[in-house]
């Protein structure tokens, strides 16, 4: 029996506009993605991050973080079917994220009291699709992987 539902957040309840701003402006296959996994196992903070993007880019990192923030939107559809689902599930995020990024976003949103849990890459040190961040998951939703639908 399912006793919890797991959603990613980026490219899932929000857009992502990191992989949209990579594309952009033309990095899709470059050093980024390996800072971006630096980042999101906690090894490089979302401000070094971005003064990197600047570095390759040259656009002031400011301006890099607004263009993220103006191109940002979230699932509508899907927040109403996650507010549904609240009353029989317990409702988690899984996300390769920085989690002060992340919790920023979800503060500013309001829409953090929406979940039981936050599980961020960054704080656990693990990336998705790593067996021991879905691990980490069952242990922090005091759950079997049975029980788990993601």
């Amino acid at each position: 029996m399912v006793k919890a539902i797991i959603f990613d957040f980026y490219g899932v309840i929000r857009s992502d506009e990191y992989h949209d701003w990579l594309k952009k402006h033309g990095f899709e296959s470059s050093m980024a993605r390996k800072k971006a996994i630096d980042m999101n196992k906690g090894l490089m903070t979302i401000d070094d991050f971005f003064q990197y993007l600047s570095k390759i880019s040259g656009i002031p990192a400011p301006d890099i973080q607004n263009e993220f923030q103006s191109k940002a939107s979230l699932n509508a559809q899907l927040l109403t079917l996650i507010i549904k689902l609240r009353s029989s599930y317990k409702i988690a995020i899984l996300s390769n994220a920085s989690s002060s990024y992340l919790y920023d976003v979800l503060k500013k949103t309001a829409i953090d009291i929406l979940f039981d849990e936050v599980i961020v890459s960054s704080e656990v040190g693990y990336i998705k699709p790593s067996e021991q961040i879905f691990n980490y998951a069952l242990e922090k939703l005091s759950i079997k992987a049975d029980e788990l639908c993601l």
